[in-house]
């Protein structure tokens, strides 16, 4: 056995395994806190103006009865000198429609009405 003098002793190699377990958990928790991040700050908070304008602009049509009850409901919040008129005269012509007991459509004028006094107040939001 003397004549084997190339063997060696054991040699200890170092351990980083756990290093790159905390690197990887490091890293996705850095990820998802910045995902977190960008949804928190990309939810604008609507002003009462502006949640007025989005719930007018998604009423049907269709339904004449509940495009007046929302302009009823809705349409005060986002009235000012500018449009005051154009108001009064679409809540005059739509409130014909609040005590009917059948759905209608708007008519065509109506339909104008409408859109002209949210044409209005999308420059004020």
């Amino acid at each position: 056995m003397e004549s084997l003098k190339d063997i060696k002793g054991l040699v200890s190699i170092p351990d980083f395994s756990w290093m790159v377990l905390l690197i990887i958990i490091l890293c996705i928790l850095g990820i998802f806190g910045w995902f977190l991040w960008k949804i928190k700050s990309s939810q604008k908070v609507l002003t009462p103006k502006e949640e007025a304008l989005v719930v007018l602009k998604t009423v049907n049509m269709e339904d004449a009865k509940e495009c007046a009850y929302a302009l009823s409901q809705w349409g005060a919040l986002i009235v000012d000198d500018t449009n005051r008129a154009q108001f009064e005269i679409l809540q005059d012509e739509l409130s014909y429609y609040k005590y009917r007991s059948y759905e209608a459509p708007l008519k065509v004028k109506e339909k104008v009405l409408w859109q002209a006094f949210l044409g209005m107040n999308d420059v004020h939001v």
